[in-house]
């Protein structure tokens, strides 16, 4: 029983922006916040070709607390 308690599960949340910077924010404001409690969430962000400056520079800037952070932009 012991041993269920020290496995961590993983779950990976995808993130598909563009420019809607305020509410984008405000969504990872809230996931960094929330309590997963033994679980990791892994977070992928997809900006689009022409994504505002703002959103990339807010992404690369980030640190996400709960796991691995991906951040990919299409060309």
């Amino acid at each position: 029983m012991n041993e269920m308690k020290s496995i961590c599960k993983t779950f990976t949340a995808n993130i598909f922006a563009w420019k809607r910077e305020k509410s984008t924010m405000r969504l990872i404001d809230s996931l960094i916040k929330a309590d997963y409690q033994n679980y990791k969430l892994n977070l992928v962000v997809n900006l689009e070709f022409n994504s505002s400056d703002i959103l990339l520079n807010f992404f690369q800037e980030l640190t996400w607390p709960h796991g691995r952070k991906l951040l990919r932009k299409n060309k």
